[in-house]
């Protein structure tokens, strides 16, 4: 409430920027893309844009089909496994157990007592990081949409089982499907047949792999930069990314964490200066 003696004027309005600007791309119908791009780059941002969970302010957003969401930190609720994927959605059951094989969930599922009928607790606080992104992953495929939209689904899983995936799930049983997969990994946006560079909230490119790697340079720097002002003292990280394939994906930033490189592990250590208590990168599984 404002006091009686003040008038409202355009000042009091809050200045609001917009998260995402200049924002002009096609994508052919049944394609795989990557979109790639520096951390805080707007990814998620687009993606919510396609979905209509951000809204626009200006232009045009024209697409047909059924759309399939999987988020980066996906949102599991309480019921049983087999529920769980399924959604609401009649139980096909050749389909449902090609799902969870592309999915690589059939370990997951032999774990459990239950196997399908295991109970899942509220937001999956029973299911480590992978199995939470597995299983979001095969909710989205066994709703059979048009378009995928995946917030870099394979940041949660180990080297072997994100090929895996990438291979049976993503380029195998999505085949013909629209795809648009958020990714820091440059093995999977090699493959990909359009590649979409994003900075500073616009895209930048959006061309074949090969055609931003001539354009950019060090594509893998393109893919994978961290901001400074996130990570300072991390100089030695540029240098590893290149010996390695494996690609980093940081969960926590402070001002008052100093990086170090574990090399025989091939990880980062970040060190929390105020505490004196060292953590790693979120696990893979």
């Amino acid at each position: 409430m404002l006091p009686k003696e003040h008038k409202y004027n355009l000042s009091d309005e809050p200045t609001i920027y917009p998260t995402i600007i200049e924002v002009s791309t096609e994508i052919r119908k049944g394609s795989l893309n990557a979109l790639v791009g520096p951390v805080g780059s707007g990814k998620t941002s687009f993606l919510l844009g396609l979905t209509g969970e951000m809204p626009k302010t200006t232009g045009h957003l024209r697409y047909t089909g059924t759309v399939a969401y999987v988020e980066q930190e996906p949102t599991i609720f309480a019921g049983t496994f087999k529920e769980s994927i399924l959604f609401g959605k009649p139980y096909d059951e050749a389909f449902y157990n090609e799902v969870i094989r592309v999915c690589n969930l059939e370990t997951d599922l032999a774990l459990f007592p239950k196997g399908n009928d295991a109970e899942i607790g509220e937001r999956g606080n029973n299911l480590s990081g992978g199995q939470k992104a597995r299983l979001a992953l095969a909710r989205g495929v066994y709703a059979k949409a048009d378009i995928y939209l995946l917030d870099d689904p394979l940041s949660a899983v180990d080297p072997k089982v994100a090929k895996s995936i990438f291979d049976n799930c993503i380029s195998g049983i999505l085949k013909g499907k629209t795809v648009i997969l958020v990714t820091h990994q440059v093995d999977f946006a090699k493959r990909c047949e359009n590649v979409i560079f994003m900075r500073s909230g616009r895209i930048q490119k959006s061309s074949s792999f090969q055609k931003i790697e001539e354009d950019e340079g060090d594509v893998l720097n393109v893919v994978t930069s961290v901001p400074k002002a996130l990570l300072p003292g991390v100089e030695d990280l540029h240098r590893l990314k290149k010996k390695s394939s494996i690609i980093y994906h940081l969960h926590r930033h402070h001002s008052d964490h100093q990086a170090t490189i574990n090399e025989p592990h091939r990880r980062l250590v970040l060190q929390d200066q105020s505490k004196q208590q060292p953590f790693t990168e979120q696990p893979h599984r």
